[in-house]
């Protein structure tokens, strides 16, 4: 299934912004996700697992948009 993530930002209750406007496109198949510590993999993940809601942008899986009344 193809995840699309378009201008999505994660802002924290103290200001920090921890994803800023992030746009991608992930095609079927296996995908690791590398980067720094701190860099947001975590957050990303937590977002799209709907665990974490975003300050803004969409995340679509497949035809399907992600919306508020998905997260837990």
């Amino acid at each position: 299934m193809k995840v699309k993530i378009q201008n999505l930002s994660v802002e924290f209750k103290n200001g920090t912004r921890a994803i800023d406007n992030v746009s991608l496109e992930i095609e079927n198949g296996i995908f690791g996700l590398l980067g720094e510590n701190g860099a947001g993999k975590t957050t990303l993940m937590r977002t799209m697992t709907t665990v974490l809601p975003a300050t803004s942008g969409n995340i679509i899986y497949g035809d399907t948009p992600l919306s508020p009344q998905n997260y837990y």
